[in-house]
């Protein structure tokens, strides 16, 4: 295995790459596809920018449309079909480092992907209870007593006859014995 020897102006020039990257990140709200982007292709060349192009990914992939979400999953899988062409012939460090960049990102976009559709859901979800509440409310309304209908007023007795539930009981229509008056269920 042969170990790419890296000088201390290599590995200090990653780190501030890193530290820029993860100050970008803080402004990645204003214009995520744009960041995105640009940490992506910088981060072809710094390791360290690999977590704040992960962040950038996955707030392109929760707050913008399935179309920049898939135009910048291009740009990130757009050198996967080349390297794993190269794959044999590469070093086992260099391709397993390859393996779990690609593995991160693509687990940043999924993962926003799925916050997306879970906000949507909890959003149509209230919509769906207002709406609902609203119902119930417009019903309650229009039950109370006093806004009764004409059609829910009239009902039959179990005599027959017809008469009316809003003015008077169902048995007030049945004619009482002669020479007595009640008010009452007849018995």
């Amino acid at each position: 295995m042969r170990r790419i020897h890296r000088t201390r102006r290599d590995w200090a020039a990653d780190q501030v790459a890193g530290g820029l990257g993860c100050a970008a990140v803080l402004l990645r709200r204003r214009a995520p596809i744009q960041w995105a982007v640009v940490l992506l292709l910088a981060g072809s060349v710094a390791h360290y920018l690999t977590g704040p192009a992960m962040v950038a990914v996955f707030t392109v992939a929760a707050t913008r449309s399935w179309e920049a979400t898939a135009w910048v999953a291009a740009l990130v899988f757009g050198p996967l079909p080349p390297f794993l062409w190269q794959l044999p012939d590469m070093s086992e460090e260099r391709a397993g480092s390859a393996v779990t960049y690609f593995a991160l990102i693509a687990g940043a976009i999924g993962w926003g992907l799925f916050r997306r559709s879970r906000q949507q859901l909890i959003a149509s979800l209230r919509e769906r209870a207002e709406l609902a509440e609203a119902d119930a409310e417009s019903r309650a309304e229009r039950a109370r007593p006093g806004r009764r209908s004409p059609a829910r007023c009239t009902t039959y007795s179990v005599t027959g006859c017809r008469c009316s539930a809003c003015t008077r009981a169902p048995w007030s229509s049945i004619p009482a014995p002669r020479g007595r008056r009640s008010s009452g269920p007849p018995g």
